[in-house]
């Protein structure tokens, strides 16, 4: 199922890489496309993927903006680092 997720703490090119990156090697995850100017993740998978895909989002620092977790200084922080290796991964591709 193709889906739309508005997400907190995309900030450029190297958030989306992260995202794409670690979305894709998902199994059962696909179609991965990121909006950075919009803070919009679009993917494609079941239903019931959401919860793992959620999670991962939340290890990288990009936190649903419906969820509203109450971390979001350590939510940030995490997307700073998750931010710079997409960056240096592009560098470096």
């Amino acid at each position: 199922m193709l889906t739309t997720w508005a997400v907190h703490n995309i900030k450029c090119g190297g958030c989306a890489r992260t995202i794409r990156r670690r979305l894709s090697a998902m199994t059962g995850v696909s179609a991965v496309q990121v909006d950075v100017e919009h803070g919009l993740i679009t993917f494609d998978a079941d239903v019931l993927r959401w919860p793992e895909i959620s999670e991962t989002l939340a290890q990288l620092g990009y936190v649903r903006k419906e969820d509203n977790l109450n971390s979001s200084t350590m939510a940030a922080a995490r997307s700073v680092v998750s931010c710079l290796l997409g960056r240096v991964q592009s560098e470096n591709a």
